[in-house]
């Protein structure tokens, strides 16, 4: 079998959850004998603004690369869009990363790109669909870069699979040249049956165990990640009660696609003694090897819960809102109520009354090793159907079956 991925949106994209798991499903997807391959763009949800960032992050990594420089001539002029092809392997993947010098301008604008270079990002996945002959064809994201990719693909015989990976969505078309539809969770499939009338196949994201799992653990902070304003800021509030009642519990945030500061600023919060912030690290287990409780007080619908499920793997008690499939992953015991008022675009610090069952929660799970660690291992239980090897052969499985159904 032979895959390749195409999007605009670059699967490097360490800051994109969406990202990270279509990465993961191609690479073992490798693992298991399939040839894998991406063309991608240079739409980054994280820090990534230059070509020169990205090559240092695969430097950082100690990838290799090769630099390929094109120019597209626009017609009737001399002009041309100038862009690069970096060409580097990793993880089993043979990937290819299309980056216009037109698309790193101002952070405003980095994600737009002239007439001539959406045409050279055409021509450059056009030339290795056709050379890669693809069997499954597999993207996600609306940019208008790669919306001709499945018509692309579909003309070599293969089957054209989009990730429906966030619930942002609202226009059928965007993706209805595909044969086939994969979402993270039955939450998501639900939602995407109801809002626009399609039927999907529910494939949770592969995550790499050695990436999260831990051999020991300190146990020394209460830890949120991702200080984004969707799954934040109910968390200040929590930490400003618990800084009154209980301030020998430490608390750890941890950033990602968003700085603690964006959030922090809001309530004045960054002068909150009981916090502490880590920087974002590509290696979870670091975290997780020092969290005794997570919290996940999302005031968004999840589509899935990465955080939630890496967290139960490593049998530390999690605490989350339950949105979306928060509810799916994690036994409902363990979710706590957040009023439907908090969304994630309103600014509002909780009252005492509206955070104390997570007060309440933290401090018996704290104070109580026996019921942390019961809690704990009844959300290791309850996650097993999410290890690796599990997921994988699932993926591998449905990737086939596919494939198979369109070449009847």
């Amino acid at each position: 079998m032979r895959v390749l991925f195409g999007s605009y949106h670059n699967i490097f994209d360490l800051g994109s959850g969406a990202a990270i798991s279509a990465r993961a499903l191609l690479s073992e997807l490798a693992s298991q004998g399939a040839e894998a391959t991406s063309v991608s763009g240079a739409f980054f949800d994280g820090a990534i603004t230059t070509s020169d960032a990205f090559l240092s992050e695969l430097r950082r990594r100690r990838i290799q690369y090769e630099v390929k420089n094109g120019i597209m001539r626009r017609a009737g002029n001399h002009e041309g869009s100038e862009f690069q092809v970096v060409h580097h392997a990793d993880a089993g993947i043979d990937s290819f990363a299309f980056l216009p010098q037109d698309a790193f301008g101002s952070s405003s604008r980095r994600y737009e790109i002239s007439s001539a270079s959406n045409k050279a990002f055409h021509r450059t996945l056009y030339d290795k669909i056709e050379q890669f002959a693809p069997d499954l064809f597999l993207s996600y994201g609306g940019y208008r870069a790669a919306i001709n990719g499945p018509r692309i693909a579909r003309r070599f015989g293969a089957t054209s699979v989009f990730y429906l990976c966030n619930h942002s969505y609202g226009r059928k078309e965007l993706f209805s040249e595909y044969d086939a539809y994969i979402v993270p969770s039955d939450f998501t499939r639900n939602y995407y049956r109801d809002r626009l009338g399609i039927e999907a196949t529910v494939l949770p994201p592969i995550i790499d165990e050695a990436s999260f799992l831990t051999e020991s653990n300190t146990r020394e902070f209460v830890t949120m990640i991702n200080p984004s304003r969707e799954k934040g800021l109910f968390f200040l509030g929590i930490a400003k009660e618990l800084q009154s009642a209980r301030p020998d519990i430490p608390l750890l945030i941890v950033e990602s696609r968003s700085s603690a500061a964006s959030i922090l600023k809001i309530f004045g919060a960054s002068a909150l003694g009981n916090l502490r912030i880590m920087k974002a690290t590509p290696r979870p287990r670091e975290i997780y090897a020092r969290t005794r409780i997570t919290l996940v007080p999302s005031v968004c619908h999840e589509t899935f819960g990465r955080v939630a499920v890496e967290s139960a793997l490593n049998g530390i008690p999690v605490l989350t809102s339950g949105r979306g499939a928060l509810s799916e992953v994690i036994p409902s015991e363990f979710n706590l109520p957040i009023p439907e008022r908090f969304t994630p675009f309103i600014d509002a610090m909780p009252t005492s009354a509206e955070v104390a069952p997570w007060l309440d929660a933290i401090i018996q799970l704290w104070d109580n090793d026996a019921l942390a660690l019961n809690a704990g291992a009844t959300l290791q239980e309850s996650a097993q159907r999410y290890r690796q090897e599990q997921v994988v052969e699932r993926s591998f499985n449905t990737c086939e079956a596919l494939v198979k159904k369109r070449k009847k």
